[in-house]
This record gives C-alpha cells, structure tokens and sequence, in this order.
C-alpha cells in the first residue's frame, strides 16, 4: 500500500480521535495493521448503542457500524428480514445489514475519502446520523423480535414521518 495513502488514513483517524475525545464520545483504540478502528459507546432513550469506527485505508473509507445487541428471535427470522427492508426503504443514508441466518443486525454508514478531503463535519453527519437512526428504530426492532410489536405497526412506525 502506498505510503502516501496510510499517512493520510492515519491523518483522518488522528483527527476523528481528537474529535469524538472533544464531544464526549470517549474512544478506544483498537490495534490494527491496514485498518485504523475506534470502538465506543451511547445511551439513547432505551437501549445502549456500541459503535465500530474504521478508516480503512485500503479502500480509503471512514466506515461507521453499530451491531444492535440483541439477534432476532428464532422464530421471527422473517419478520426481521421485512423489518430490515421496511427501514431501509425509508432512510437517505445508511443502511441496517441483518443476517437471516442468525437474526444479527449491524448498521451500517460510510463515506470514502478517496481524492477528498474529511472535515469534523463529515465526522459530525456520520456519528450524529448513525445514533440517531439506530435510537429511532432499535427499540422497535426488538419488539419485533419479541412479538411485542406486529409487523403492520412496525411498518405504520416506520412510515409515520413520512
């Protein structure tokens, strides 16, 4: 990999790390040879929100992930397949990632820095969007799971801002 190219994936994690330090989101370094990733953590209204921030140089991408921490219910594999596709419908950035199989639930967002230049804002839009998005939709997902919440509620919810 070009050395050019890890200076400046080095350059944007330096500065992402002084800017979640300076609002409070308390990153923690996680060692890594190509990837430079940050793990932390938010409280929203109802459940905790555990963020995996990456500057991946190889493909020159700032990557923002958050696994929901809870899996569907077994029995409500489907049911969160069509939840996932009902959110993902509606939102303008980002997307939730579920795996069928297990009922796992990632979001995910990412911007490339490819030939461009990452500002605090760019760090901002991506943090603030992704808590946002993921407090808005993690409760309800997990009523879903539980059979707390129908599928036709689930999907009125969804639609409700529209």
């Amino acid at each position: 990999m070009e050395k050019k190219v890890m200076e400046k994936a080095k350059g944007i994690f330096d500065r992402l790390v002084i800017y979640m330090e300076k609002e409070g989101w308390h990153p923690k370094i996680v060692e890594n040879d190509s990837v430079f990733h940050i793990t932390a953590s938010a409280r929203g209204d109802d459940l905790p929100m555990d963020f995996s921030i990456r500057v991946d140089a190889k493909r020159q991408v700032l990557s923002v992930l958050s696994y929901m921490p809870f899996v569907m219910d077994k029995t409500r594999l489907i049911e969160g397949a069509v939840a996932t596709s009902v959110i993902n419908y509606v939102l303008a950035v980002g997307c939730f990632d579920y795996d069928i199989q297990s009922g796992s639930i990632i979001f995910r967002i990412s911007t490339s820095w490819k030939n461009s230049q990452i500002s605090d804002d760019v760090f901002e839009y991506l943090l603030m969007s992704s808590a946002y998005t993921i407090d808005k939709y993690n409760d309800k997902m997990l009523m879903v799971s539980k059979g707390i919440m129908s599928l036709d509620d689930f999907y009125k919810f969804v639609h409700s801002d529209e």
